[in-house]
């Protein structure tokens, strides 16, 4: 018999004693029993089929329980998120500041406090609503006029200066890099550079080239609540910058001295009416070119 046959037999247990003596005597014997006392000696971990199939079906029913949820407490999540959402839209809305700008027209409106804005053209202003009836505090570019209800300080800031009032009546305008304060009722407060100037009814502060001028008006509201564009001893500079601003127009007035004082007033309705009211009291004549005015001696 093959020495291959023998083994099979011997590691199946099926070989005889004759058969094993033969299989003894192979040179290779002492290295095959070698590797069956190892192996034997290799036992399999033991395994409890039952305990283990417990163990399977507890795992799976403790991962499987559904967890009763609290329908309330999702209820509350969702109404903190909306109240702290609402909460922040309020304040954004309430502490952003409100501008109102206006272009070729002029516009009114009222404060929180119902105080009365009249906004001329080419003007911003802007304000909080946040605190107002203890903080009226807003921003003035351009030209305003102000009926002021009675309450806390008032004030009006400028690049050039601070208003500051309670309940009054009064203009301010910061156009043409000059600025201008008329009180029409009551007292108004004017800071400029820490120096206070108070006005009074018919009293008014003008600063230009950083020269504070402080003069009188006869009229009742500013003019350019009607339309119109009024002066007392302004340089003709002045005048007709002016007039080219409200009317879009170039005016070519280098013949003439630019340091010349006019008194008067001018429509914003029709250029020629205008230009009348400008050229005639000081006898000079006009010629009008499209979108441009040569303004000259006679």
């Amino acid at each position: 018999m093959k020495e291959r046959e023998l083994i099979d037999l011997w590691l199946n247990n099926e070989i005889s004693d004759v058969q094993l003596a033969e299989l003894k005597k192979s040179a290779q014997y002492k290295s095959y029993a070698k590797i069956d006392a190892y192996m034997k000696s290799i036992s399999a971990p033991s395994f409890n089929a039952e305990e283990g199939l417990q163990d399977l079906k507890q795992n799976y029913l403790s991962q499987s329980k559904v967890k009763k949820l609290n329908p309330y407490s999702n209820l509350l999540k969702i109404a903190a998120i909306l109240t702290i959402l609402i909460a922040s839209y309020v304040f954004y809305t309430t502490t952003t500041p409100i501008a109102v700008d206006t272009t070729l027209a002029k516009t009114e409106f009222l404060l929180p406090d119902t105080s009365q804005v009249i906004l001329n053209s080419n003007s911003t202003i802007k304000y909080k609503t946040w605190n107002w009836e203890s903080n009226r505090n807003i921003s003035l570019e351009g030209e305003a006029y102000f009926k002021v209800a009675k309450g806390s300080t008032f004030s009006i800031n400028t690049s050039q200066g601070l208003v500051t009032v309670v309940g009054t009546q009064f203009n301010v305008s910061t156009k043409n890099n000059e600025f201008t304060v008329a009180c029409f009722e009551g007292k108004v407060n004017v800071t400029i550079q820490d120096n206070v100037y108070s006005l009074t009814q018919g009293k008014t502060l003008n600063l230009l080239n950083n020269e504070i001028v402080l003069g009188e008006t006869i009229l009742a509201n500013p003019s350019w609540m009607f339309n119109e564009s009024s002066f007392v001893n302004k340089p003709l500079s002045k005048v007709f910058n002016t007039l080219s601003k409200e009317y879009n127009v170039e005016i070519n007035s280098n013949s003439i001295e630019s340091d010349t004082l006019f008194t008067g007033s001018f429509t914003h309705n029709n250029l020629q009416t205008a230009l009348e009211s400008i050229c005639v009291p000081l006898g000079l004549q006009y010629t009008i070119n499209s979108n441009s005015v040569i303004i000259h001696e006679k």
